[in-house]
């Protein structure tokens, strides 16, 4: 029986390294996501940077590659709550457990604009700016 021979780098890892694969779903849904929203992989670049997680175009791309590629990774879980935040989906959508692809909270915002009229407080319509602040409440409330 032939023994193999492992090479090490000079740090002691081994140049060969077998990495384990979860069959997960992440890394086709977040490509279906940013494709749904019409997003290049340079815009995600600047748009993560923006909301002030500076990170590549090959990272962004490493996330959505099929689990047997080379340059396949996962997200952090940080970099996948800012994904979902940035393609306006849950993380049950991204790991495959939910179709639903838009947030609830959307369809909360837009029932508000587009009933605005029909919500009333002491008898009289609600203004744009309380709309405004229910607004981010709901948002709040549903990033806990």
């Amino acid at each position: 029986m032939a023994q193999e021979t492992v090479e090490y780098y000079e740090s002691g890892f081994p140049k060969v390294m077998n990495r384990g694969k979860y069959d997960l779903h992440v890394n086709s849904r977040l490509k279906e996501a940013r494709n749904r929203r019409g997003y290049s992989l340079a815009k995600v670049k600047n748009l993560l940077a923006l909301q002030g997680t500076p990170t590549g175009r090959s990272t962004i791309q490493g996330y959505e590659a099929d689990e047997n590629n080379i340059n396949h990774r996962y997200p952090s879980l940080h970099m996948l709550l800012q994904l979902a935040k940035l393609y306006n989906c849950s993380l049950d959508y991204i790991f495959g457990l939910s179709d639903m692809f838009e947030q609830q909270t959307n369809q909360l915002n837009e029932y508000l604009e587009n009933n605005k009229e029909d919500i009333l407080w002491h008898d009289k319509p609600i203004s744009k700016e309380a709309i405004a602040l229910i607004s981010v409440k709901i948002e709040q409330i549903t990033a806990l």
